[in-house]
């Protein structure tokens, strides 16, 4: 127990066991608080993947650098085929999870939250499916929703009028029209095209689905 407690060399680790009196019969409780808290071979096999994926490339080709690559590669191969899950599914799996976003790998992890082991790439591919289609089914908001005011409590005051002649006088050239420079939002070729056409067009543009401007998303 004394030699588990000096090899705790986190604060995380430390509080997972916080309480435990440190006596040899509390050794039992106090690996499975630990195995509890930190045996999960999901997060592991992705922390592997996710290093080998960002791997830099190497500039010159020279003996220190190839002796690197080699040395982390063989560290984190080695620590997968331990785990036994050095396998071309788990990994397909990982390489997935690394292209979703926050919110789409929160609704992943809810999935396979009773699973202890990687799952498969099959798995994957049909939450992928069920999402999309849950997605597409979903009704798609036309206007702007409107904030949730609790009882009791004013609506917050309106942008200033500085803020608003801001937005309204920055215009960039027109990625609908191809033209002179003004807001989407204002060009004709946008305004005349159907809700579906704007929709597609706003997406391929990579542009915010809240003010029509580039650089970042609603």
């Amino acid at each position: 127990m004394q030699f588990l407690l000096k090899s705790l060399t986190t604060k995380k680790a430390r509080d997972a066991i916080e309480g435990i009196d440190a006596v040899a019969e509390a050794y039992p409780e106090a690996v499975a608080a630990l195995k509890n808290r930190f045996d999960r071979p999901q997060v592991i096999h992705r922390a592997h993947v996710r290093a080998i994926l960002n791997l830099k490339p190497m500039k010159d080709g020279s003996s220190g650098e190839l002796r690197k690559l080699h040395d982390t590669l063989q560290h984190h191969l080695r620590s997968l085929k331990a785990m036994d899950q050095l396998d071309f599914e788990r990994f397909m799996t990982a390489l997935g999870e690394c292209k979703l976003d926050d919110l789409t790998m929160v609704e992943w992890q809810k999935s396979i939250q009773a699973e202890k082991q990687v799952p498969g790439y099959d798995k994957f591919l049909e939450f992928l499916d069920l999402h999309a289609t849950a997605t597409e089914l979903a009704p798609h908001e036309t206007g702007p929703k409107k904030p949730h005011i609790p009882p009791g409590r004013s609506p917050k005051s309106p942008p200033s009028k500085q803020f608003l002649v801001y937005t309204a006088n920055t215009k960039v050239k027109c990625t609908a029209c191809n033209g002179s420079k003004h807001n989407l939002a204002y060009c004709q070729s946008f305004k005349a095209k159907s809700l579906s056409e704007k929709r597609n067009f706003v997406m391929e543009q990579g542009l915010c689905f809240n003010c029509l401007k580039a650089k970042h998303t609603s």
